[in-house]
């Protein structure tokens, strides 16, 4: 995990999603990272390392997740309501209880 990226994110979405648009070609490693109850609703998380994240009940409602990879992540009693789940990696990850109502999840 890139403990800068970590504090970037952590700093809300709003300066999350400027940096992300700023640095198109830094794909951030999260892997790990504990983003328990974490609201990140319309957060910009694509092509993401998010393996073995904790997400659980975090608010991912409208996020971007395509191409990351959340193999392992615990998303029990997440919000992914209208997120973007494209082309994930998300091998033995834990959705239990999560919302995926709406959520875009093809291929």
């Amino acid at each position: 995990m890139n403990s800068e990226h970590l504090v970037k994110l952590k700093g809300g979405v709003r300066m999350w999603n400027a940096w992300r648009i700023d640095n198109p070609f830094v794909f951030p490693d999260l892997c790990g990272a504990d983003l328990r109850g974490a609201d990140l609703r319309k957060a910009n998380l694509s092509d993401v390392n998010l393996h073995r994240a904790d997400f659980r009940n975090a608010d991912l409602g409208g996020a971007d997740l395509s191409y990351a990879d959340i193999s392992g992540a615990d998303l029990r009693g997440a919000n992914l309501s209208w997120a973007d789940l494209r082309e994930v990696n998300h091998h033995e990850t834990n959705f239990h209880w999560a919302d995926l109502s709406g959520a875009r999840l093809t291929d």
